[in-house]
C-alpha cells in the first residue's frame, strides 16, 4: 500500500511539474501572485507561448519585408548598412549610429554619447545624455491634442472625451472603443525586456536594433511611447511604465496590494471600430476611488503606461452599438482638473474650466485598470 501511495504520489509531482514547465515565465510569475485568480483575456492574449521565448525583429532587404525571430538572450538583430547580422553588438556597443540620414559604422559611440537623438521631430547632435540637457517632450499632452484635433477634423461627430453628467442612460455618442494595436506583439519575460534600452538617451541604438528607419511612421511612434514615459508625474499622480507583465505586476502591487483583480472593456466580436454607442440601463460606480490604469502604448513589444490619480471615479457602462452589437465600458471619470491647462483641447472641447466639471472618457478594450476585491459597484 505504501509503495503504491508513493507511486502516485510520485505521478502527481511528475505531472505539476510538466504543467509548470508548460506555462510561460509570465503565466508562472502570475500564478505565484495571483494563485487563486485567472489572467484576464486583455493580458493572457499578449502572452507568449512557453515555447516561444523570442523577440520578433523585422527585416528589411532589398524591399522585401520579412519577421524574424531572434532568441531572448540579448543576441540583437542590429542593422548595418542594409545587412542584418545577430551578434551581441549591444555588449560590444558596435552601434551602427543613423546621423543625418547617412549610415556610418561609429564605434562605441554609445560610451561617446555622439547620438543623433532624435527628440520631437528635431534632430540634435549634441552631447545632451552627459550633459542632461534633455529635450524632453513635456508637451506629450500637446501631442494628444494634435492627435484629438485631427480625428475630429475627419468626423466632427467623432466623441473623445465628456462630462460625467453625460453618463446616464440613453445618452448617445458616436466613439471607438477599438485601438489598432501591433496583433502580432507580446509580453517579453522581465529579463528579456530589462535587456533592452528603453530610454531617450538610447533612441537611435534602441531604433537601429529593431531595425526601423529614423522619420518613419514606426519610429514616430516609438518615440511618442518613450517620452511619454519619461514626462514627470503630476500632483497627486503615480505612474510607471511596465515593459513587461512582471513589472506591471510588481508595480500595482506595491501601490494596492495584492487583493486586487484587472478589469477590461468587453466589446462584442465583429463589433464595428467607430460608431453611435447609446448607454443603457444598468450604469454602476465603483465605490474605490484608488485605481491605476494602465493604457497600452504604441511599440514593437507590449508597453504600458500606468498611472494612479486621486479623486478618480470608475464606472462600468452597458452600451448598445448602431450595429447592434453590445459593450460593457470601463468609463474613468477625472473628477479633480485644476492642474490641466487651461488652453488644453479637451477643455475647450468640453467648454468648462479646470478645476470645474469632471472630465470622462471610456476606455479601450486594450486598457486595464486595477481594482481592489474590497470595492463594490453600486447603481449611478
Amino acid at each position: 500500500m505504501a509503495c503504491r501511495l508513493s507511486l502516485i504520489f510520485a505521478f502527481l509531482c511528475l505531472t505539476l511539474v510538466a504543467c509548470h514547465a508548460a506555462l510561460s515565465p509570465q503565466e508562472v510569475y502570475w500564478n505565484s501572485v495571483f494563485p487563486q485568480t485567472p489572467m484576464p483575456k486583455t493580458l493572457s492574449a499578449l502572452v507568449q507561448p512557453a515555447a516561444k521565448n523570442f523577440i520578433r525583429y523585422k527585416k528589411v532587404d532589398d524591399g522585401q519585408t520579412q519577421d524574424i525571430d531572434v532568441a531572448a538572450d540579448n543576441q540583437l538583430l542590429v542593422w548595418r548598412g542594409h545587412v542584418a547580422i545577430d551578434d551581441d553588438a549591444a555588449a560590444d556597443n558596435q552601434l551602427l549610429v543613423w546621423r543625418g540620414h547617412v549610415a556610418i559604422d561609429d564605434d562605441d559611440a554609445a560610451a561617446d554619447n555622439q547620438l543623433l537623438v532624435w527628440r520631437g521631430h528635431v534632430a540634435i547632435h549634441d552631447d545632451a545624455a552627459a550633459d542632461n540637457q534633455l529635450l524632453v517632450w513635456r508637451a506629450h499632452v500637446a501631442n494628444d491634442d494634435v492627435d484629438a484635433r485631427n480625428l475630429l477634423r475627419k468626423d466632427p461627430s467623432r466623441v473623445l472625451v465628456f462630462l460625467e453628467k453625460d453618463v446616464h442612460p440613453g445618452k448617445t455618442m458616436k466613439y471607438s472603443l477599438i485601438r489598432s494595436l501591433p496583433k502580432s506583439a507580446t509580453f517579453l519575460p522581465r529579463n528579456t525586456a530589462e535587456s533592452i534600452p528603453f530610454s531617450s538617451s538610447k533612441l537611435l541604438e534602441i531604433l537601429i536594433q529593431f531595425s526601423v528607419q529614423p522619420k518613419s511612421v514606426e519610429a514616430n511612434a516609438m518615440t511618442e511611447a518613450i517620452l511619454k514615459c519619461e514626462v514627470p508625474a503630476m500632483r497627486g499622480e503615480a505612474k510607471y511604465c511596465a515593459t513587461s507583465l512582471e513589472s506591471m505586476i510588481d508595480f500595482v502591487t506595491s501601490r494596492l496590494g495584492r487583493n486586487i483583480r484587472a478589469i477590461s472593456t468587453e466589446v462584442e466580436e465583429g463589433a464595428t471600430h467607430v460608431q453611435n454607442y447609446t448607454i443603457y440601463h444598468g450604469v454602476k460606480k465603483l465605490t474605490d476611488k484608488k485605481v491605476i490604469t494602465c493604457h497600452r502604448l504604441r511599440y514593437p513589444y507590449v508597453v504600458f503606461y500606468c498611472h494612479e490619480l486621486e479623486n478618480t471615479s470608475i464606472y462600468m457602462v452597458p452600451l448598445k452599438g448602431a450595429d447592434g452589437t453590445n459593450a460593457k465600458a470601463i468609463t474613468t471619470c477625472h473628477e479633480d482638473t485644476s492642474e490641466w491647462d487651461p488652453k488644453s483641447f479637451v477643455l475647450q472641447l468640453l467648454k468648462v474650466k479646470p478645476g470645474t466639471d469632471p472630465v470622462c472618457h471610456f476606455l479601450s478594450e486594450s486598457d486595464v485598470v486595477w481594482v481592489s476585491n474590497h470595492g463594490t459597484y453600486k447603481p449611478a
